[in-house]
């Protein structure tokens, strides 16, 4: 499934104008957390994917089957390789200021509808 464009820009310049580094990009979704190998890893990230999930291929299934607009925030929560960092800048900032502007994107995506 592919993201709604519409739903990634207002999620985007809303973490935007809150300060948050926004990347986009494929997420890997495995069930085999702490199972993954480092040449995984690598092939993955040369891939251009960035960021794992286990949760987000069951939100993308159900929102395939039910015909929803779909998008995932994902928030580091800890690193797969040495080399991942974090911008300092963004190294004390977590999911609880996240919630507010994630909240106002979805409030004007489902307004615009």
């Amino acid at each position: 499934m592919t993201a709604t464009a519409s739903l990634v820009d207002e999620l985007d310049a809303s973490l935007s104008r809150a300060g948050f580094d926004t990347p986009r990009g494929p997420t890997w979704t495995t069930s085999a957390m702490y199972r993954e190998t480092v040449p995984e890893v690598e092939r993955y990230r040369d891939e251009g994917v960035v960021t794992l999930c286990m949760e987000s291929a069951a939100i993308w299934a159900v929102a395939e089957y039910r015909g929803a607009d779909a998008a995932t925030v994902h928030e580091i929560g800890d690193y797969l390789t040495p080399d991942d960092w974090v911008p300092e800048a963004d190294a004390d900032r977590g999911l609880p200021e996240m919630l507010d502007p994630t909240v106002e994107a979805l409030e004007r995506h489902v307004g615009e509808r």
